[in-house]
């Protein structure tokens, strides 16, 4: 019996974020009829589909031990340039959007890998800089679209499913796909995990973390290339503050921002829980001075936690004989 109630609890403790995530499903939909309809659950994937998308990418980029605070600059200047760029084309207006946002990924990988500053110092640098560049090229104005084709990405649907989750959904199969059966994604835990070892298993932790730096702004950029898509404007003003919800739900799904731990499915889940909880307070007619607070506190309460948990596990990881970062 006792086995069994072991058993359970673990469960339970492996899927809270799923009983989290049922728990406020069960009281939106409580208070508001219909909440359970295909059509809100398609609204709210929707909601949280730039979240997701930038979540996926960070996830890559945490478990190797860094971070980005770039991203939410990347997604606005990459719309900036997309619609920047129409005049030329609807394929070379695209390209130039997404290589743009990538390329403040590879900035960024050089200047932690070759500069050896600190991530925060550095991408809290760029993430000004792109947001000033993006300011200057558009004299602080939204640059409205050209192609109407462009809005077809952003507002589109297949089979009646909106295109943005479609996006999402791909995002996430293939980062899960990624970290589970590439080199690339065994590599990022080892790294994560212990940077030592890593090199001396042979691991080029360079330039891995170089490209993971990489990949987690072409996801920003690929956010930015849908949200521009679906407003068909460009602005450098976009996105204030998204790069801390985007580590708080890949945090708030289990990656630690210490590294070496993490999935796209928990971040997922995380992007989910905080897209519920945004949800609930338009429901509840929270005051919206209060609703930037209650985010506030689901960031710090997720820091909080996942230090608390890093340290057991370290705690653990050393009484065991293990060696440390």
């Amino acid at each position: 019996m006792s086995n069994v109630l072991r058993k359970i609890g673990r469960f339970v403790v492996d899927q809270k974020l799923l009983f989290v995530i049922i728990a406020l499903v069960v009281a939106l939909s409580t208070a508001q009829r219909g909440f359970l309809s295909i059509r809100s659950l398609l609204s709210l994937l929707n909601h949280i589909t730039l979240l997701g998308i930038m979540a996926a990418g960070m996830t890559v980029l945490l478990i190797s031990g860094s971070f980005d605070l770039s991203v939410g600059a990347v997604m606005a200047f990459t719309g900036v340039v997309i619609m920047l760029l129409q005049p030329y084309g609807l394929f070379i207006s695209i390209i130039g959007g997404l290589v743009a946002g990538t390329l403040v990924g590879a900035i960024n990988g050089l200047l932690v890998v070759k500069g050896k500053i600190n991530a925060f110092i550095a991408t809290l640098g760029t993430m000004i800089i792109f947001r000033g560049l993006g300011l200057g090229l558009t004299e602080a104005r939204p640059i409205p679209g050209q192609i109407p084709s462009f809005q077809l990405i952003g507002r589109g649907t297949i089979l009646r499913i909106p295109n943005t989750v479609l996006f999402l959904v791909i995002a996430y199969v293939a980062v899960w796909y990624i970290l589970k059966y590439t080199r690339f994604g065994r590599n990022d835990y080892a790294i994560g995990g212990n940077i030592d070892s890593a090199r001396l298993a042979g691991i080029n932790v360079k330039v891995n973390t170089f490209f993971y730096f990489v990949f987690c702004s072409f996801t920003a950029a690929f956010a930015g290339m849908v949200y521009s898509s679906t407003v068909n404007t460009g602005s450098a003003a976009y996105g204030p503050g998204i790069e801390l919800y985007v580590i708080a739900a890949a945090v708030l799904g289990g990656t630690s921002l210490f590294g070496g731990k993490g999935n796209v499915i928990g971040s997922f889940q995380g992007a989910v829980i905080i897209g519920l909880i945004d949800r609930s307070m338009v429901i509840f007619r929270v005051d919206t001075n209060y609703q930037l607070l209650v985010r506030g506190l689901i960031i710090l309460g997720v820091v909080i936690t996942d230090a608390i948990t890093s340290r057991k596990e370290g705690f653990k990881f050393l009484t065991r004989g293990g060696g440390t970062r």
